[in-house]
């Protein structure tokens, strides 16, 4: 259970993470940044949220749709970043997960 939640957390915590190291990057890039040249500057602090964590977990799961790109060279430096740590992260949710299907598989098979 304590895994399962960890587990959440990280799920949860890790894209928050990203997607606030990226607005901040964008708001002190001078213009052209992504949020200017993608057409977000007027959008409001919802829409920005939900933006920028559609970008975290575009970049996360390594989907990279392309509709939101980085311009500047910080942008750029800070998403290499982002996706090497995603990878590894990624791994983690990955083998936690198959290692808690597995534990339960074990003790279904042990009390059947």
């Amino acid at each position: 259970l304590i895994r399962v939640i960890y587990l959440a957390l990280v799920l949860y915590l890790y894209p928050q993470f990203c997607a606030c190291l990226l607005y901040a990057v964008g708001r002190h890039e001078s213009i052209p940044n992504w949020i200017s040249s993608n057409g977000f500057e007027g959008e409001s602090p919802g829409n920005m949220y939900v933006i920028t964590i559609y970008l975290s977990a575009q970049t996360i799961t390594t989907v990279g749709y392309g509709d939101i790109t980085p311009v500047t060279i910080r942008e750029r430096v800070l998403l290499i970043f982002i996706f090497l740590c995603s990878s590894v992260i990624l791994g983690y949710i990955i083998g936690t997960i198959a290692s808690i299907l597995a534990e339960m598989s074990s003790f279904t098979q042990e009390n059947w």
